[in-house]
C-alpha cells in the first residue's frame, strides 16, 4: 500500500532519487579529493628532491676560483706553500657561510706539493639539514724549466722587458751591484717578494752597472747604468757607485732614458747598489770601503767625511749622488760617489772617505710606500754587508761584488 502526503505525492518516490544524488555528489567529492592529494603529494615530493638537490637554490653551495692551478713544485723556494683552499667559498641551505675550517678537502692522490704530478682536489660541505655539495679542482705540480717558468737578466746596459704569460703569483729577485774599488767597493744589497700579476702585464728589468773607473767628458753616460753616482771633475776621471736594480711597470719615455721621472715613480721593487771606495790623498788605490746598498736605510759611507746614507724619503730619486762639480780638480784627494737605490745615497768630495750605498723598497713592505696594485707578500730585504742567496741558488754570500741581477720565476698560474 502506498502511503501519500496530504497533496497526495508518493513520498519514497521522491526521497530516494534524492538520496541517489547526495550518494553521488558524496563520491565525486571523495574522488575529486584523492586527486587533489595524489597531486598534492607529488607537488610536496617534487619540492623535497628540490629542497634536498645540490644544485637548487636552497641547498649548500661551493665556489671555486680557479678550477685549474699549475704550481711550481716547492721543494726549494722560500716562503712559498700553497693552500688546497686558497679561493675556495661556501654558503650553506639558510644562506650563511662555512668557515674555512668546515670545508672538507680531499686529493686524490694525496697532495703533496714538492712533487710533480696532478692531483683532483674535491671539496665537501654539509650544512645543519644534512644536504650536502661538492666541487672539484685540478691542481699540477711541475718543475722549473728555463723560459717557460724562469727568466734571469744579467746587466746588459738597457732595459729588459717581460711580458706575464698567465695570470698567477710571481716570485722577484734582485740584487743591486756594488760600487767601484775592488774588495773595497760597496757591495749591492738583495730583496724578494712574491706578488700576483695578471697575464699580459709589461715588466720591465732595469739591471745595475758595477762602479768603475770612467774616462772622458763627464755626461750621463759616466754615470752606472741604473742610478750609481760619478766623482765629477775637469781631469775627466770618475769613480761611480754602483747602480740598483729595479723592477717597473712603468716604461721610460721615448728616449729610454732609465732616470725617466715617470718611469722611476713606476717602481714595484728596488735592490740598492753599493757606494764607491775612497783613498787617500798619497794614495789614487782605493782602501776605504764604499758603503754597502742598505734596506729602508743605509748606512752611509766610512771615513771623517764620507757620504750620507740614504732613507725612503733623503737622497735623490733613483740616483746616488756625485762627488765634486766640474770645476774640481781631478787628483789623489779625489772622492768618492754613492749607489743608485730607491734614493740613492751620498758622495762625498774628500779624500780619506768614501760614498753611501741606497736604500732598498718594496711596494707592500712595513716602512715603503704602496705602489697601487702591486703589492707583494713574503718580503725580504738584505743589506749588502749582510749573507744572502747567490743569483744561481746554490749557496750563499755577503753582499753582492759586481753587477747586479734579477731572476722572475712563476710560482703559480690560475685558469677559471
Amino acid at each position: 500500500m502506498i502511503k501519500l502526503n496530504n497533496r497526495g505525492f508518493a513520498v519514497s518516490g521522491i526521497l530516494y532519487p534524492i538520496l541517489v544524488l547526495f550518494l553521488m555528489l558524496i563520491v565525486g567529492v571523495l574522488g575529486i579529493m584523492s586527486s587533489r592529494k595524489v597531486v598534492f603529494d607529488q607537488t610536496k615530493n617534487e619540492m623535497l628532491t628540490e629542497l634536498n638537490d645540490p644544485n637548487s637554490l636552497n641547498a649548500p653551495k661551493i665556489t671555486v676560483t680557479g678550477v685549474d692551478v699549475t704550481i711550481l713544485n716547492n721543494q726549494h723556494i722560500p716562503g712559498f706553500t700553497y693552500d688546497l683552499k686558497e679561493n675556495v667559498s661556501a654558503i650553506s641551505s639558510d644562506k650563511k657561510p662555512f668557515s674555512k675550517n668546515e670545508i672538507m678537502v680531499h686529493s686524490e692522490p694525496a697532495f703533496q706539493p714538492g712533487k710533480a704530478g696532478t692531483y683532483k682536489i674535491t671539496y665537501t660541505v654539509t650544512d645543519r639539514y644534512a644536504k650536502k655539495a661538492t666541487a672539484t679542482r685540478i691542481v699540477r705540480v711541475v718543475n722549473a724549466t728555463k723560459n717557460v717558468n724562469f727568466w734571469e737578466y744579467s746587466y746588459t746596459g738597457a732595459y729588459q722587458t717581460l711580458v706575464i704569460p698567465a695570470d698567477g703569483l710571481y716570485q722577484i729577485e734582485a740584487w743591486g751591484a756594488s760600487g767601484y774599488g775592488g774588495n773595497f767597493s760597496g757591495k749591492g744589497s738583495y730583496t724578494r717578494g712574491q706578488i700576483e700579476l695578471n697575464k699580459d702585464q709589461a715588466l720591465y728589468a732595469f739591471v745595475g752597472e758595477a762602479g768603475s773607473r770612467k774616462t772622458g767628458i763627464y755626461n750621463a753616460k759616466t754615470i752606472s747604468f741604473n742610478g750609481g753616482g760619478s766623482f765629477v771633475c775637469n781631469n775627466n776621471v770618475h769613480y761611480t757607485g754602483g747602480g740598483a736594480s729595479d723592477i717597473r711597470v712603468v716604461k721610460p719615455g721615448d728616449n729610454d732614458d732609465w732616470g725617466d721621472k715617470n718611469s722611476l715613480e713606476g717602481r714595484i721593487m728596488v735592490a740598492a747598489g753599493g757606494g764607491a771606495a775612497g783613498q787617500t790623498s798619497k794614495d789614487n788605490n782605493p782602501t776605504i770601503a764604499g758603503g754597502d746598498g742598505g734596506t729602508l736605510t743605509s748606512k752611509g759611507g766610512n771615513g771623517p767625511s764620507r757620504g750620507k746614507g740614504a732613507t725612503q724619503d733623503e737622497g735623490t730619486l733613483g740616483i746616488g749622488g756625485n762627488a765634486g762639480s766640474a770645476s774640481t780638480t781631478c787628483g789623489a784627494s779625489n772622492g768618492s760617489a754613492g749607489g743608485g737605490g730607491y734614493r740613492g745615497g751620498y758622495g762625498t768630495p774628500y779624500a780619506g772617505s768614501s760614498g753611501a750605498g741606497g736604500s732598498s723598497y718594496i711596494s707592500g713592505f712595513d716602512g715603503c710606500k704602496t705602489y697601487p696594485s702591486k703589492i707583494f707578500s713574503n718580503m725580504v730585504m738584505i743589506p749588502g754587508d749582510a749573507v744572502m742567496p747567490k743569483h744561481d741558488g746554490t749557496g750563499t754570500m755577503t753582499g753582492n761584488q759586481g753587477h747586479g741581477y734579477v731572476k722572475i720565476l712563476q710560482l703559480k698560474v690560475v685558469n677559471n
